[in-house]
């Protein structure tokens, strides 16, 4: 067996891992970021934010659609190709992984 615990975590910051908080403290986040109201930074900044691109390089290249700190995500595992925001799978949030451990948060806009 591999002891996760005792990796080096000045590795770990390439990930995104570095969020750690519980689930209702994370959805409460989206909510109020993303919501019907948002109440974080301005509907401005949240409408800069949700301008997406899709990356022209790297590991996602041609098959992620990022903003300033968000991404279009998909529930669907399936899904090989950049889901649109109004697919019924899709929604605004960000993803993260390190050893041994992967998520997944956002705000599904409809």
């Amino acid at each position: 067996a591999t002891e996760i615990f005792s990796q080096d975590a000045s590795v770990l910051g390439w990930t995104c891992g570095n969020l750690v908080a519980p689930a209702r403290d994370v959805a409460q986040f989206f909510y109020e970021l993303l919501g019907p109201t948002p109440s974080i930074v301005s509907a401005e900044s949240v409408a800069q934010m949700s301008q997406m691109s899709t990356l022209d390089h790297g590991w996602q290249a041609g098959r992620l659609d990022y903003g300033l700190g968000l991404m279009i995500q998909n529930v669907n595992p399936q899904k090989q190709v950049r889901p649109p925001l109004d697919d019924p799978g899709s929604y605004l949030g960000h993803g993260g992984f390190t050893y041994a451990y992967m998520s997944d948060s956002g705000w599904f806009p409809y």
